[in-house]
């Protein structure tokens, strides 16, 4: 069957070129931290109603799920996956979830942390409703 490759697939071709060339865990994450205020950016300027509605919604679970780790992280991540998306660049869309899946780490975060996360997603996602 023939299909469109997605980030899985770019994330395992993208692993084997770094590993080869020894780039660390930590310039794989800091790659990705550097491009999420870009996809916000572009986000702000491009996203539309609809994309404001989702990104609230998927805030609202985030902070309903606060205390559930593994519904916590889904959902964190599916907010940064729905402003690469509101972006409409779908090659930093791409390459941001490649990164995270190569980058992810799964760890405990106190609810103090869950908490004040969904304070600074709250701000991230009214900035981008606001332009």
């Amino acid at each position: 069957m023939v299909s469109v490759p997605g980030a899985d697939h770019l994330a395992s071709v993208l692993s084997l070129h770094l590993q080869f060339a020894d780039a660390s865990f930590r310039s794989v994450v800091d790659a990705r931290r550097s491009i999420y205020p870009l996809l916000a950016g572009e986000a702000a300027e491009r996203a539309e109603s609809d994309d404001h509605a989702r990104l609230r919604e998927c805030v609202s679970r985030i902070h309903d799920s606060i205390g559930d780790e593994d519904r916590y992280h889904e959902e964190s991540r599916r907010l940064h996956s729905l402003i690469a998306s509101a972006s409409r660049n779908r090659v930093l869309a791409l390459l941001v979830e490649a990164l995270h899946q190569m980058s992810e780490v799964t760890g405990t975060w106190e609810e103090k942390q869950q908490r004040a996360a969904v304070r600074s997603y709250e701000k991230i996602v009214e900035a981008i409703a606001a332009g």
